[in-house]
């Protein structure tokens, strides 16, 4: 094991916080750290030299702050009955990466997750059991962690307020960086940033018609937009329901303008099937947002169609490679060697699921393109299961509040969060390798759960109830949230 520079700073600070800070302090780090996503704290060289990122060892610190909590033990206890289903999820998935790729192995070909030799696209080689499984079934029980750790945290007081605040600043810095990775000269980016691309995650820098592809200090512009769109939903969630509306607000368009120019077709396939829920939303549920935000949403698209029709007009040779570098990305790449690749890597999963009778071939056997076949491939029918279960728990479908805003503004986090959780599914069912959904989606997961299962205490003293600057309901008597 050999750690890193970025590695020792999240120690360093991690330790002091765990001495000295609150849990929501300690929440508030791990929350940073997940920005410097393309980083390792720590190298695994026993295992083929996979990388832990900085958020899974500021993790451990707040594991570490939670336990030395006193009267923590009924919350842990909470967070381990609402995060049941990812608990099965984990647990299956560590059984799985440990003996199904021994049980089948040698039964079909794959594309394993550490090529290390390749003669085209399309190659494949027997199933075998690698440290991939390993790496694969400790990142999973990493995100569960994750996920019940997060639900903790949350529960803390003022652990709604601090979420809200530091989320429209992660988001903010993404969305800078992001701009300025294109707008510096890059050479220089490349040199001031490359402390932060030290794992070993393919570390690309693409362009395509001789423009530069935002990727701000991810490996890669996919990996970039992946993360921005995450939280863009976050922030969209969050201003529609009116929680700290101005910084918010702010955030969800910086997000969305560095998702446009971002040239990834990520970002441009995720911000078309969330505009899709939106309408449909706002067709079923009509109430579910205020005219105001109706007119903000119609406003910002007709500003948008007006400024491309205004460019196409003004530099139509521009707007011709504007529209082939989009037709690049989008429609011509389903034809491409890497779109016919991906689509290989995909029908692995419905391969291995029926080579393995329903069972799954092990976490970490396979590469995918899509994290719906991969947990189809992976960990089979026991896998669909409790990770489908455990969506329900988090999104709640038959929950008024998880369309119709809510009163409660506590209540509204947990719900953008549930959205949000949604959004990194989205993301993941169109690019990730792994069945792992990732500390993203788990964090989300945590958050959602946590504050959509409290309960709200009526008692005797008037007061407000405040979630960030820009919202405050005053009541009478005061609403003071306690455990379910």
């Amino acid at each position: 094991m050999q750690i890193t520079l970025i590695g020792i700073i999240v120690y360093l600070f991690g330790s002091v916080i765990l001495f000295r800070g609150r849990i929501v302090t300690m929440l508030a780090f791990v929350l940073l750290c997940s920005l410097v996503g393309g980083s390792a704290a720590m190298i695994m060289t026993s295992l083929g030299g996979s990388s832990i990122p900085p958020g899974q060892l500021a993790l451990f610190f707040l594991c570490l702050r939670i336990m030395m909590q006193k009267g923590a033990l009924p919350t842990i206890h909470l967070a381990l009955r609402a995060n049941i289903w990812f608990i099965l999820f984990a647990a299956y998935g560590v059984a799985g990466a440990m003996i199904l790729p021994r049980i089948f192995a040698g039964k079909i070909d794959v594309a394993p997750m550490k090529i290390v030799r390749l003669q085209n696209l399309l190659d494949s080689f027997p199933l075998a059991f690698s440290s991939q499984n390993i790496t694969t079934a400790f990142y999973i029980v990493g995100s569960a962690l994750f996920a019940i750790f997060t639900f903790v945290a949350v529960r803390q007081p003022g652990g709604a307020v601090r979420v809200v605040k530091i989320s429209t600043i992660i988001a903010l810095v993404h969305a800078g960086l992001g701009f300025a990775s294109v707008m510096l000269p890059h050479d220089l980016w490349l040199t001031a940033t490359s402390i932060f691309r030290n794992g070993s995650y393919a570390q690309t820098d693409q362009s395509i018609g001789g423009f530069i592809r935002m990727s701000g200090i991810m490996p890669e512009p996919s990996s970039y937009a992946a993360f921005a769109f995450c939280w863009f939903v976050f922030m969209v969630e969050l201003w529609l329901r009116d929680i700290n509306g101005r910084w918010t607000g702010c955030a969800a368009a910086a997000l969305a303008a560095a998702l446009i120019i971002s040239t990834s077709s990520t970002a441009y396939a995720c911000m078309a099937i969330y505009a899709l829920i939106l309408i449909i939303r706002l067709i079923i549920f009509p109430g579910c947002f205020t005219s105001g935000k109706v007119a903000w949403l119609v406003s910002v698209a007709a500003i948008t169609a007006i400024a491309v029709a205004l460019l196409m007009a003004v530099q139509p040779a521009l707007a011709a490679e504007l529209i082939d570098l989009l037709a690049k990305l989008t429609v011509e790449k389903g034809d491409s060697e890497s779109g016919l690749q991906r689509a290989f890597w995909a029908r692995q999963g419905f391969d291995a699921f029926y080579a393995s009778y329903g069972l799954g071939v092990g976490p970490g056997s396979f590469r995918s393109s899509s994290n719906v076949t991969a947990i189809i491939g992976s960990m089979g029918v026991i896998g669909c299961i409790s990770f489908c279960c455990y969506l329900v728990m988090i999104f709640g479908p038959l929950r008024n509040s998880t369309y119709m805003a809510p009163l409660d503004p506590v209540d509204g986090v947990g719900v953008a969060a549930s959205w949000a959780a949604i959004g990194t599914l989205i993301v993941g069912a169109l690019i990730s390798p792994t069945p792992d959904p990732g500390t993203t989606f788990a964090m989300f997961a945590g958050i959602a759960l946590s504050l959509r299962s409290l309960r709200v205490v009526w008692v005797a003293t008037p007061g407000d109830v405040r979630i960030g600057p820009r919202l405050v309901r005053r009541v009478d008597p005061v609403r003071h949230v306690a455990g379910a």
